[in-house]
């Protein structure tokens, strides 16, 4: 009998906790049922049972007027004794109503293992919005528990609240809670711009800080469409007492500005750590890792935003000075304007200067302190102009104006500098004429012509880099086949028209430069194959019309082809990359024009004795008639240069080298046009092609000089090695050649000398060849071609601008996405501008 009873007492037991463990508790709260129009509110939802996980929740229909700007989902599960098993479920909805009044917030339903669960109805009060000349917003902190308030920024200090301990209840556990591990994002709403903190708290016991093989690694997350500035050291954590247990630690903190509007959720920051448990027993390693990280970024308001605003957030003060203040004309003085304050120092855009009349200003130079105060980004930017006097005089200089957005008090200021006054003496000689500039070298006199190297491109030079494995191979015949096989029939090549122009067709977003070369090959590459002509690939337009014609293409057919190729060459090298439609455009033009020839042209057999004349004279037409057509673009430039018609003669420049894109004496004198026309951001363009076809031209890197070229977009352009890519390739090729020919002959009679020869001669190849790689494998610059380039924060004209690129500014190009291009700058900003602003090398 009483064991009958324990056994009964035992089931009831276990029957108790099964339908304890089972229980579904819901329920939803506020963190605050009474705020102002435009400020924010969280909705939660709160889900216990002791079984699975929730099906389904389906959140409630919200009235209109209340916009959600941020959702997320916790979950957690707790284990108690014997065998139980909680589970926790969250779910945050950030809510922004828009106009004043009463809600009702229907309830959450919820499905469990196929019941049906229902929360509360809630009743939202919003009020007037806040007054203060902004636009209101709210902030809601990390609370502990349901209806916990939020913690805004501290007032004057963007950012910098939010510092306090994390709630137990959401630090990740290590086993037996040795090592406790949490991070916040606060505040979690706003603005563009705005500093936003991370702090993660790391408290490990007293037991285990003594078995850990090393210091935890914490891994913060990364964050597309943010700045991130990492603050310094980490404070020491306070002893806490969290479950009997004394831990110990460190709170490290970064933080994040964010470059547009929307609402964010970023990867769960973690903490790797290795601990050992006994003398006996291998090291232990985990991974802890946080909740997700979410914040709402609103857009800055347009009430009270004044027109010299370019993008500035944060709080700053302005001064500004002029050395010397007493100069004769000619000379050159600094103007400094300093901006210090909170904020995102590097990415603060300089301010725009008031007309200066008699002064000549030339591009600022910029220069950033940043340091961190309290948890928050401050520090002090500086904005050079170099200012050059035209006539004598004593001239006052407007007060300097600083536009900036104030987060804290949700509006917009000016800070103002004291006005400034210089005065100018006559200089000893003649005045300097207002559009006075250091002087660049003069034209140069003809084309520089085809290059002597230009050999080394050659399928024939590719091969012959194989004889030396040939040899070691014991292979005895080469491959001189490969460029004379049969004709393909015209089904085929018809079959293969359609497949290679519907490649072409898909690749109408991507990169226009490669999309027009390989139209260009494309169309060549199936000319050649359907009269049967190979040289057709290489020939020029007179050639190349020749040879069409002789195959018994008609003479409109063989106008328009050529006519089209041209369309090709100029738009590959033109600044501005032509748009998709364009692009379309041109591809259905070739497959149309391929199939009129194929229709036209007789069959390659019949056509080979007619046309051996017409091959003849494509192998020579380039160096002739070729010639003497550049030769004629190329005098004509010079001509209307020399008549100081720059902009017609920048014309005549820009037509040669989309014939001859190879000939640095055509980007040389370019250059030199536009610059005197006073595009000094294509100039500097042009004279950086011509420099990386001709890296050792003096007279190329003297008006690079002249031009002022930012030093790290010189070293992303120019070549490792001042060699052009023929003599690159030609070197790498003969060393080459000449390291595997030695050690052949190492390997046939083992001589130190031939051994020592090979090792050298492959070395400095592949030295070579790795330098060739790392200028093609190196990300595409850019250069920015207006005088004004706004740099903004998303990919369309309504974006916040970040700063403003003056002409000639350095780019990397990292994406690109609908006539928009995200670009990289040399201090690590990012942000995006308008392909048409921009020449890429």
């Amino acid at each position: 009998m009483r064991a009958t009873a324990l056994l009964l007492l035992a089931v009831l037991t276990v029957t108790t906790a099964a339908s304890a463990q089972d229980t579904v508790r819901v329920w939803s709260t506020l963190s605050a049922r009474v705020v102002p129009a435009g400020r924010t509110t969280v909705l939660e939802l709160h889900i216990e049972t002791g079984g699975a996980a929730p099906e389904r929740i389906t959140p409630p229909a919200l009235p209109r007027e209340l916009e959600v700007v941020g959702t997320r989902d916790f979950s957690q599960i707790r284990f108690s004794f014997p065998g139980g098993r909680n589970r926790l479920v969250r779910r945050e909805m950030v809510l922004r109503p828009t106009a004043p009044g009463h809600y009702r917030i229907p309830p959450f339903t919820i499905t469990v293992e196929g019941g049906t669960y229902r929360t509360s109805a809630l009743t939202l009060t919003v009020t007037q919005p806040a007054t203060g000349g902004g636009v209101a917003r709210g902030i809601t902190g990390g609370g502990t528990g349901p209806g916990a308030p939020g913690t805004g920024g501290v007032a004057g200090r963007p950012g910098a609240g939010g510092a306090g301990s994390i709630a137990p209840g959401r630090l990740a556990r290590g086993p037996g809670d040795e090592v406790l591990f949490g991070a916040t994002l606060r505040p979690d709403t706003v603005y563009v711009g705005e500093q936003v903190t991370l702090s993660a708290e790391v408290l490990i016991s007293e037991r285990a800080q003594m078995r850990l093989r090393r210091s935890p690694e914490y891994v913060p997350p990364d964050a597309q469409g943010f700045w991130v500035h990492d603050l310094p050291g980490g404070r020491a954590a306070d002893a806490r007492v969290i479950g009997g247990r004394v831990y110990l630690g460190r709170t490290l903190a970064r933080a994040y500005f964010p470059l547009s509007t929307g609402a964010y959720t970023l990867e769960p920051a973690r903490l790797k750590y290795e601990i050992r448990r006994g003398v006996l027993y291998a090291p232990q390693s985990h991974e802890l890792a946080s909740d997700s990280l979410s914040v709402v970024v609103l857009p800055l308001p347009e009430q009270g935003r004044p027109a010299s605003f370019t993008g500035a957030v944060g709080r700053f003060e302005v001064r500004a000075r002029l050395e010397p203040a007493d100069v004769p004309v000619g000379e050159a003085a600094a103007l400094t304007v300093e901006v210090e304050g909170d904020g995102n120092i590097k990415a603060l855009p300089p301010p725009a200067l008031p007309a200066l009349d008699g002064l000549q200003v030339f591009q600022p130079s910029e220069d950033a302190d940043v340091r961190t105060e309290d948890g928050v980004v401050t520090g002090t930017k500086r904005f050079t102009w170099v200012v050059v006097p035209q006539k004598a005089g004593s001239f006052e200089l407007p007060p300097i104006e600083y536009a900036y957005f104030d987060p804290a008090l949700e509006r917009y200021a000016v800070a103002r500098a004291a006005p400034l006054s210089i005065t100018v003496r006559p200089g000893a000689d003649v005045v300097v004429a207002p559009d006075a500039a250091p002087a660049i070298r003069y034209l140069k006199p003809e084309p520089a012509g085809p290059s002597a190297l230009r050999w080394v491109r050659t399928p024939w030079f590719a091969a012959a880099q194989l004889l030396p494995l040939v040899a070691l191979l014991g292979l005895a015949v080469g491959r001189r086949r490969a460029g004379r096989g049969q004709v393909p029939p015209r089904r085929a090549l018809r079959r293969r028209l359609r497949a290679e122009t519907a490649a072409l067709r898909r690749r109408v977003g991507g990169d226009a430069a490669t999309l027009l070369r390989d139209l260009d090959a494309t169309l060549r590459d199936w000319l050649a194959d359907r009269i049967g002509e190979p040289a057709v690939r290489r020939a020029g337009s007179d050639s190349l019309a020749a040879a069409l014609e002789a195959a018994g293409v008609s003479a409109e057919t063989v106008a328009a082809v050529c006519a089209l190729l041209d369309r090709i060459a100029r738009a590959r090298f033109e600044p501005a990359a032509p748009g998709s439609a364009e692009r379309l455009a041109l591809i259905d033009e070739a497959e149309r024009l391929l199939l009129a020839v194929d229709r036209e042209a007789r069959a390659p057999r019949r056509a080979a004795a007619m046309t051996v004349g017409a091959v003849l004279l494509m192998l020579a037409a380039p160096t002739a008639t070729g010639a003497q057509t550049a030769t004629g673009a190329f005098e004509r430039g010079a001509a209307l240069f020399r008549d100081g018609r720059h902009d017609a003669a920048a014309e005549a420049f820009a037509a040669f080298v989309a014939e001859h894109p190879a000939d640095p004496a055509g980007w040389y004198n370019l250059g030199n046009a536009y610059h005197q026309a006073g595009e000094h951001g294509r100039a500097i363009w042009a004279w950086l092609r011509a420099a990386r076809l001709a890296p050792r031209d003096a007279d190329t890197r003297h008006n690079l000089e002249v031009a002022g070229v930012d030093p790290w977009l010189l070293r992303q352009a120019m070549p490792a090695v001042p060699l052009s890519t023929d003599e690159l390739l030609f070197l790498a090729g003969a060393t080459w050649l000449l390291g595997a020919g030695a050690g052949i002959l190492f390997l046939r009679r083992r001589r130190r000398a031939s051994g020592a020869a090979a090792v050298l001669g492959i070395v400095v190849a592949a030295a070579l060849v790795g330098t060739w790689s790392a200028g093609r494998l190196r990300g595409t610059t850019g250069i920015t071609l207006p005088e004004q380039a706004p740099l903004r924060a998303a990919p369309h004209v309504r974006a916040q601008t970040l700063r403003t690129l003056g002409a000639g500014s350095g780019l990397l190009l990292v994406e690109r996405r609908d006539g928009w291009l995200r670009v990289r700058l040399a201090d690590g900003g990012e942000g995006w501008i308008e392909a048409d602003d921009v020449g890429t090398l």
